[in-house]
């Protein structure tokens, strides 16, 4: 019989879910929009009330939406990662696309944070054998 574990594990610091924004797996160009951007904001809303979660990963492939996305997710109050994904892409189109993605969301980021709460709280760069991702992520705090 097995013994039975004495002490428990640390609790999930973030729970959340993956939310694609419209993945291209094709290599032709940006899949469609899956939904109008007040749909995609009520669905963070739904992630954070419904779910129970306190972060979202948001990843696609088209760079508006990748910018926007996480702008409705930190406004629901949820914690964000962001991945930018190019299928069929060369390292040169891939680097490129991580670029203009991280341009945007940045820039998006810096608009917001001076007129709402959302701010970015840095980057995170996850260095592995195959790739670097680097992910802005939001947070929120109230702004008197």
């Amino acid at each position: 019989m097995r013994e039975e574990q004495t002490e428990r594990a640390a609790p999930l610091v973030w729970k959340g879910v993956n939310y694609d924004t419209g993945t291209d797996y094709s290599g032709r160009g940006s899949a469609p929009p899956p939904w109008p951007d007040e749909v995609a904001a009520g669905h963070m809303a739904l992630i954070r009330e419904e779910l129970h979660a306190n972060s979202v990963t948001v990843f696609g492939t088209d760079v508006e939406r990748l910018a926007a996305y996480p702008g409705f997710a930190a406004e629901a109050g949820l914690h964000v990662w962001l991945q930018p994904r190019l299928s069929e892409g060369d390292a040169d189109a891939t680097l490129a696309h991580l670029a203009a993605a991280a341009e945007a969301a940045a820039a998006e980021a810096a608009a917001a944070s001076t007129s709402s709460a959302r701010t970015t709280t840095g980057w995170r760069t996850t260095p592995s054998s195959t790739r670097t991702v680097c992910t802005p992520v939001w947070t929120t705090e109230s702004r008197s």
